[in-house]
């Protein structure tokens, strides 16, 4: 409990919400990126759902898990951290990260010699 005071004293926001504001902004990015890929046709159409999902998991996640954060606040921050990290491995896995197309290119060129 003195944690939190001490922020407040401080000026800072409380940490659900330097977390909150933290997984809004990274997933406004992603959101971003993935629309102007769509618009430059680098990603699919099919893909484009991603972007209403990327910006109402944040705030649906702080809301959800708001019951449970005065209780088990610590084990409620590692849960939503490993839920961010099952979405950005979903994200990659569904945007093609894994076949990287730098490598490929590279590994023919070279066995072209």
């Amino acid at each position: 409990m003195t944690f939190v005071l001490g922020d407040r004293r401080k000026g800072l926001a409380s940490r659900p919400l330097r977390e909150y504001y933290s997984r809004v902004l990274g997933y406004l990015a992603c959101a971003a990126g993935l629309a102007a890929g769509t618009h430059t046709q680098f990603y699919s159409m099919d893909q484009l759902w991603l972007v209403p999902y990327a910006l109402l998991y944040p705030h649906l996640a702080y809301h959800l898990s708001y019951r449970f954060r005065r209780e088990h606040a610590e084990r409620t921050a590692q849960v939503l951290l490993c839920l961010d990290g099952l979405n950005a491995g979903a994200a990659m896995a569904l945007l093609g990260f894994s076949r990287c197309r730098a490598s490929s290119s590279y590994s023919s060129s070279a066995s072209a010699r």
